[in-house]
């Protein structure tokens, strides 16, 4: 809250285990209210854990839960379009489930800056050519730890902070906290803070 955010993006991987069950860990993201609100896109960790019980609980919370859908959202003056999509896989595990940035996307008639929350950087390719001018994504951790963090990048087209993909910004952001092991190695745990301006992210 130190951080005054006019909107506050969570892009997935809240927690391994059953959202009920961890109701006083996420109890504390109910005090964020930035003005512009609280968006939320699952993981692929959600669909592991009862993706709908994730869900409801996020949304209990007071976040947006973003399902292939968008929302305007005024700030200081300024419109923004935030979109949000599904885990790029979640169709594994819930063979009814897409994750589409086309239907997340506004119409042609909005022209302020538009950002896409989608969990893994894999979603770079759709969302560029649904127009998107940033995406913001989490999921590979960046690795980590030693060797994993040399490695990640074979298996994903970004894995790391800021990047350029073609007409549209990407960031990855490294995590707050662990997968399987309990521990990170050189990789710093980030709560990322965006500056969004007339020329993209700072």
């Amino acid at each position: 809250t130190g951080l005054k955010p006019d909107v506050i993006a969570i892009t997935g991987d809240m927690g391994d285990g059953y959202a009920p069950l961890l109701s006083d860990d996420l109890a504390p993201l109910a005090t964020l209210k930035p003005a512009g609100g609280t968006f939320y896109v699952t993981g692929n960790h959600e669909y592991y854990w009862e993706v709908e019980q994730w869900t409801a609980k996020m949304a209990e919370l007071g976040a947006h839960v973003l399902y292939n859908v968008g929302r305007e959202v005024k700030v200081k003056g300024h419109h923004i379009w935030m979109g949000g999509v599904p885990d790029y896989a979640c169709q594994r595990v819930k063979p009814e489930h897409e994750s589409s940035p086309a239907k997340a996307a506004p119409g042609s008639e909005f022209k302020g800056p538009k950002i896409l929350l989608a969990h893994q950087p894999k979603s770079c390719f759709e969302a560029q050519k649904a127009g998107f001018d940033l995406m913001l994504s989490g999921h590979t951790h960046w690795g980590q730890f030693f060797p994993f963090s040399l490695l990640v990048g074979w298996f994903n087209p970004y894995h790391k902070a800021l990047n350029q993909h073609l007409n549209m910004q990407v960031y990855v952001n490294a995590g707050t906290g662990f997968w399987g092991p309990p521990l990170r190695l050189g990789v710093p745990s980030e709560i990322t803070c965006l500056d969004i301006n007339g020329s993209g992210a700072t």
